[in-house]
């Protein structure tokens, strides 16, 4: 009776199954009520049937469902009900409706194999997004911690299956980037493994590396991995081996794989390994390339201790010490902001005209965009001038206008110390200190990141200032900017003495000095007792300048840090606080990472100095420098913040990353700042325009032209106020740098962060409390440039084509002199009887000359007829106006057209309608300026050249010829006389050498007369 009635009952319960799969079928569920009751009944088939059900109703009615989610729950903690995994399921999707997604994620997990990640549903993807998510954060704590946290095993079968999902796929670069996000090393090697392409997978994993990995130790070791799985590929792709032994710092590795190429006996390998090293020159790395040299110079140290057998690679190795060590490239940089500096005379002479005579700010202003206006071009001729108005300066203004000279001959090593000498200190000799302390400041600005015979010339300056203060200035700014990166304990003592006489002057820049020394190298003991002396002394200068050398030694150093950013953050001084905001500009330059950009924005809104707010709106552009396009989002609120701190701020923030960009969505922001009614505002919004529209042409963006007459009208309004002012001559300095073929940059053009570029735009910055330090921007100052070199590093003579109008990319038109009218004299006025008199004097006059002129026509009429034949064969005879046939004025007017001009009714030269279209490329000699926007459009198709590294477009780019052989090629000549084995003295330009050393032509024959 047992087993009939058993029978029947389940036969009842199927019956009633397939009725309500017919009866949903019919008509939809409105309510889950039934279904929810069988979860009390005490057999658990009604349990399983109930949550079976539930599953399938649970998207539309889960909010029903959400008032069992307790009963639900308990079945799943049940470890004697039969389907725990279902009830988990269940669950988790109840509490994904209800936005708890980490207690859904961990029901998920509890479902196992019921969770199908291949099942594709918006609960699906949330879930697997939160897996990775919670898989990340653990691995990230794992790495950082020396505590190990144990991970979910159920975690890692999901990130299992979906590593296998994505090769099952194809999809190569999303196992790539989850492998690098969750710090999967296994299997971004199984990636590439499987891959049908490793090369572009390897690429793609490098570029993500740089971008999308947030930790700095995992990427050093994802960095490591990449280069060795470069190097088991058929053929080595050693361009981004070196770029990652690069940004991980390891100068052995990079030195090792050089090696390897030029020791070959391949000769496009030698030269692959010149373009690597060239390379390896734009990070402007200091520390790392001096690291690198040493190796490679040691190497061929030994190599000429073999004999000849090992000249060839000996001279090859002398090259590429060449190279690394700075000196070809800053040559060749030079050479090219000499040839093509298109810098506009008349625009500095109207600045000069149009600043106040009384204003010694202005005038200060001024001489600073003279500067920008010609950095590392070494040409100085409106200096030379105009020695009157620039003698003009005083004090400390004549400090800046001296050290200005070195941002003109900045690189230009010998010819700085020759146009330096004068000014620099005479031993005894009675002259100026403020000229002084400028020299020595100049001649660190002209030399910084090249190790030279001024280092031990400026140490020198440096112990022989005895107690003048503005000498000691100028010559620890000189010796902290000659011994960059150097990390010189002894230059590194030599500058803390200056800094215990607790003089404010002296004081604070031996501060900014030892930043300098130590860049990038965190000492804790150097660290410990900058911060032990900021506390202690009474000068905000000195605080200020003990600040930003905490930041500079924690360059590039990220989540290494933090301990010393939350120590500073919480600070109950303004001015330490002010330094954290420094230190995470100088520590995450370029990174984009989250967590610096959350803490920025925190201390913008928040804090209650208005110097730190500013400070920590400005450092989100450094943060953000290598997304330009994010920043405006980020500051968008900010830049219509009541506070104009704030706002200044982000004006700069916009400025430093989005520089040369010409960004619509930047330009919209600071467009309505410029009209602020705070001076400081637009002062700020000035600078940052120009940095934006740098290199930016008239045809590409037009608001160039509307910037350009702006600037030039501030300077020239009486009522605008004199910080407006100072901007406005900055601006214009900035937004034709290096005559017109340089941009101020944070980045380098392969993605990484520039080290002179962070140091030097995080020191300007300073500017608001301290003027002098202006100059520092110049070291972010990249030229923009294309330099084609052949395998003997000769620049060759050779065209390339830049697919655009050249329109898009062109210099700007130099100004036109104002047209000065000339005033017309009114005619005087003449009394009728005087007309009288002289109409009777000149009708006389004129039948005397005409009975003259009869008597000489008829002594020569006879001569003249005989001759008349000669002089038709020899001589033209001027037709008259009626004897001219029509088809001559027809062919007047066709050459008239032809030349595009025609007359109008007064005679005047006008536009003719017709115009000839613009052509649709350029051709661009070597060497040429290529902008940002530009490189994408240039083309070595045409040219006779090609690179031997495919897709290098800018910089210095080693090239071969297409040709079986190079012979007969020619060469351009170097004409600033600094090129590498020249004398280095100071040298003219080749014309004006010329025509100096020409002989003046002999007088013309006179006779003399007593």
């Amino acid at each position: 009776e047992r087993i009939a009635f058993l029978f029947c009952y389940f036969t009842h319960l199927g019956l009633w199954r397939r009725i309500g799969k017919k009866l949903s079928a019919m008509a939809p569920v409105t309510s889950a009520a039934g279904v929810l009751a069988l979860l009390e009944e005490p057999d658990q088939d009604l349990k399983i049937h109930a949550l079976h059900q539930l599953d399938s109703l649970v998207d539309s009615l889960w909010a029903e469902i959400a008032e069992k989610l307790a009963t639900i729950e308990e079945l799943y903690e049940d470890t004697s009900f039969a389907r725990r995994e279902l009830a988990a399921l269940v669950a988790s999707k109840v509490l994904y409706h209800l936005g708890e997604f980490d207690d859904a994620l961990q029901y998920a997990l509890g479902a196992g194999t019921l969770f199908d990640i291949s099942k594709r549903s918006e609960f699906v993807d949330t879930m697997l997004a939160k897996c990775i998510d919670k898989y990340i954060l653990l691995r990230a704590q794992n790495g950082e911690s020396t505590s190990k946290v144990t991970i979910d095993a159920r975690l890692e079968a999901i990130l299992a299956l979906v590593f296998s999902r994505c090769f099952e796929d194809g999809a190569f670069k999303q196992a790539v980037g989850i492998a690098l996000e969750t710090q999967r090393l296994d299997m971004l090697e199984e990636a590439v493994k499987r891959s049908p392409s490793p090369a572009s997978v390897l690429v793609y994993a490098f570029s993500a590396c740089q971008t999308s990995v947030p930790h700095r130790g995992f990427r050093h070791k994802a960095y490591t991995s990449i280069a060795d799985m470069f190097l088991t590929l058929d053929k080595p792709d050693y361009l981004y081996v070196c770029r990652c032994f690069l940004l991980r710092s390891d100068a052995n590795g990079a030195f090792k794989t050089l090696e390897k190429l030029v020791t070959e006996q391949d000769e496009r390998n030698s030269l692959v390994a010149f373009q690597i090293a060239f390379d390896m020159v734009e990070s402007n790395d200091i520390h790392f390339l001096k690291e690198i040299a040493a190796l490679v110079q040691s190497a061929r140290a030994a190599l000429s201790a073999e004999g000849p057998a090992a000249s060839a690679t000996s001279t090859k190795l002398e090259t590429l010490h060449g190279i690394l060590s700075r000196e070809m490239p800053v040559t060749l940089q030079l050479e090219f902001l000499y040839r093509n500096c298109k810098s506009d005379p008349l625009l500095m002479n109207t600045v000069r005209d149009s600043v106040e005579q009384r204003s010694s700010i202005a005038h200060a202003a001024a001489v600073v965009c003279n500067s920008f206006l010609h950095a590392g071009t070494g040409h100085d001729e409106f200096l030379r001038e105009n020695l009157s108005w620039l003698a003009r300066a005083n004090n400390w203004a004549k400090f800046s206008a001296t050290a200005s000279l070195g941002v003109v001959q900045r690189g230009l090593s010998a010819r700085a110390q020759t146009v330096l000498g004068p000014y620099l200190p005479q031993g005894e000799a009675p002259s100026s200190p403020y000229s002084e302390g400028g020299a020595l400041y100049a001649l660190g600005l002209a030399h910084a990141g090249n190790t030279s015979i001024s280092l031990q010339y400026l140490a020198n300056s440096l112990q022989n200032a005895a107690s003048n203060e503005i000498v000691l200035h100028g010559a620890c700014l000189g010796v902290g900017l000659s011994g960059i990166a150097s990390h010189d304990e002894s230059l590194y003592d030599s500058l803390k003495n200056v800094l215990f006489n607790d003089n404010a002057v002296a004081g604070e820049a031996a501060s900014i000095a030892m930043g300098l020394v130590m860049l990038g190298a965190p000492d804790s003991n150097m660290m410990e007792e900058m911060i032990a002396y900021a506390q202690d002394t009474q000068h905000e200068k000195i605080i200020r300048g003990l600040g930003l050398a905490l930041a500079l030694m924690m360059n590039g150093r990220e989540e290494e840090a933090d301990p010393l950013i939350e120590r500073l953050a919480h600070s109950k001084d303004a001015v330490l606080r002010y330094s954290a905001m420094q230190v995470i500009a100088s520590a995450y330059a370029g990174t984009s990472n989250n967590g610096a950009v959350r803490k920025l924005l925190h201390f913008a809104v928040s804090d209650v100095s208005d110097n730190v707010r500013r400070a920590a709106v400005i450092s989100i552009g450094f943060v953000l420098a290598s997304r330009p396009d994010q920043v405006p989002r980020v500051v968008s609120l900010l830049a219509g913040s009541y506070n104009p701190h704030v706002r200044y701020g982000a004006a700069l923030a916009l400025g430093f990353a989005c520089s040369g960009t010409g960004s619509s969505e930047a330009i919209a922001l600071l467009e309505p700042l410029m009209k602020d009614h705070v001076d400081f505002v637009r002062q700020g919004t000035m600078i940052a325009m120009s940095m934006v529209l740098c290199q930016i042409s008239e045809g590409h963006v037009s608001k160039v032209k509307e910037l350009r007459e702006k600037l030039l009208s501030s300077i020239a309004d009486r009522h605008e106020a004199i910080m407006a002012k100072m901007g406005a001559l900055w601006a214009i300095g900035i937004l034709d740098a290096g005559g017109r073929n340089a941009v101020p940059r944070l980045m380098t053009r392969t993605g990484q962060a520039s080290v002179l570029g962070v140091v030097g735009s995080l020191v300007f910055t300073q500017y608001w409390y301290w003027h002098p330090l202006v100059h520092f921007l110049s070291l972010s100052f990249t030229p923009s440039t294309l330099i084609a070199l052949d395998k003997s590093l000769k620049m060759p003579e050779m065209e390339l084509r830049s697919n655009a109008k050249p329109s898009l990319f062109s210099y700007p038109e130099p100004m036109k002199p104002k047209e000065t009218r000339k005033r017309e004299r009114i005619a005087t006025a003449v009394l009728s009887t005087t007309a009288k008199v002289k109409a009777r004097k000149g009708d006389k006059a004129a039948n005397i000359e005409g009975k003259a002129e009869d008597d000489a026509s008829t002594g020569t009429r006879a001569s003249t007829d005989a001759k008349g034949t000669e002089a038709d064969g020899a001589t033209s005879k001027k037709p008259d106006d009626s004897t001219v046939p029509m088809e001559d004025d027809t062919g007047a007017d066709a050459s008239k057209a032809a030349e595009g001009k025609e007359e109008g009714a007064d005679g005047e030269a006008m536009p003719s309608a017709k115009v000839s279209a613009e052509p649709k490329f350029e051709t661009l000699k070597n060497p040429c300026r290529v902008t940002l926007h530009q490189e994408r459009f240039v083309s070595f198709e045409h040219s006779t050249f090609a690179p031997v590294v495919s897709g290098k477009r800018s910089g210095i780019v080693v090239v071969s010829s297409k040709k079986a052989s190079e012979e007969g090629s020619s060469y351009i000549q170097y004409q600033t006389g600094n090129e590498e084995g020249a004398s280095g003295e100071d040298t003219a330009p080749a014309a004006s050498a010329a025509a100096d050393d020409e002989e003046p032509a002999p007088p013309e024959p006179f006779e003399f007369t007593a």
